[in-house]
């Protein structure tokens, strides 16, 4: 659940038939959530800094997304939401 404090953040999401919502600005750029990723849909953009000045994750292609829930449980800071059957 994303609280009152996250709401200043820069929240990017990827809708498909799951969803996933990245921090973007809360992101450190550890590329632990790529490296988990069973689908490889997962890369940090390499173009871009966030807030906090790292490269943040971005997601490929969301209809390959199998909402495991991987990337959510690898991220140590808490940064990733995944719902699953988000229509």
């Amino acid at each position: 659940m994303i609280t009152a404090g996250q709401t200043a953040s820069k929240l990017v999401e990827y809708a498909a038939k799951h969803r996933l919502v990245f921090e973007e600005n809360g992101c450190k750029g550890c590329d632990l959530c790529v490296w988990v990723c069973p689908k490889n849909i997962l890369k940090l953009d390499l173009d871009r800094v966030n807030a906090k000045g790292y490269n943040p994750v971005v997601c490929d292609n969301i209809d390959d997304c199998t909402a495991c829930g991987m990337c959510a449980k690898i991220c140590p800071d808490s940064v990733i939401m995944v719902e699953r059957d988000a229509k």
